[in-house]
């Protein structure tokens, strides 16, 4: 239902506003990845998670679904799942929340992109298991070279990771610079009520 009225969105030196859908359709998913709020939403019910992850390889790359497989297996020993080869053989709600956070991720990185988009990526999870992710996406990060982004109401998620920092309401920014400085001098009512949650 979105869409976009002004602006500018900037990727590499390319100007992705107003590309082509085939165009944009090679840079989601190969170069931009999105780990979405809640996984149990973002993964099909019906399908085996082998399949969901190997659709996704085949979809942007010319190979088998048994390459593709491996691959999945192999992305899902990045992200730390335990037992990785069977977990292709399972559903959704067969996973813990946790699991199925690490599913999306591995799923997300299969493509190598250079930047992930990751939306309130902690707050389907309790205490422990966020530590686990927010752990998780550190050691990816350094590993794997990439830029994230995040979409969050978690303001100390964001500290952990984001050097720049829009503080957004009703969907206009009303805050921007550097994620310290605005953290540790906000000059926006609204900031300071996220802050005080």
């Amino acid at each position: 239902n979105g869409k976009i009225v002004d602006g500018s969105i900037r990727f590499q030196g390319q100007e992705l506003v107003g590309r082509p859908k085939k165009e944009l359709r090679d840079i989601r998913g190969n170069q931009i990845s999105m780990v979405y709020q809640d996984p149990m939403q973002a993964l099909n019910p019906t399908l085996r998670i082998g399949r969901q992850m190997g659709e996704v390889l085949i979809s942007h790359q010319d190979i088998s679904m048994d390459a593709a497989l491996g691959r999945s297996v192999d992305m899902l020993r990045r992200v730390h799942m335990p037992d990785a080869g069977n977990v292709l053989r399972r559903y959704p709600h067969q996973l813990s929340g946790g699991q199925q956070q690490r599913v999306a991720i591995a799923r997300a990185l299969a493509m190598d992109p250079k930047v992930m988009l990751f939306d309130e990526p902690t707050s389907a999870l309790d205490r422990s298991v966020q530590a686990q992710i927010v752990e998780l996406l550190q050691a990816l990060q350094q590993r794997h070279n990439l830029g994230y982004m995040f979409i969050s109401h978690d303001l100390k998620l964001v500290k952990t990771f984001c050097h720049e920092l829009i503080i957004m309401k009703n969907g206009q920014a009303v805050e921007a610079g550097p994620t310290r400085e605005i953290l540790n001098n906000t000059q926006h009512t609204y900031t300071q009520e996220r802050l005080a949650t």
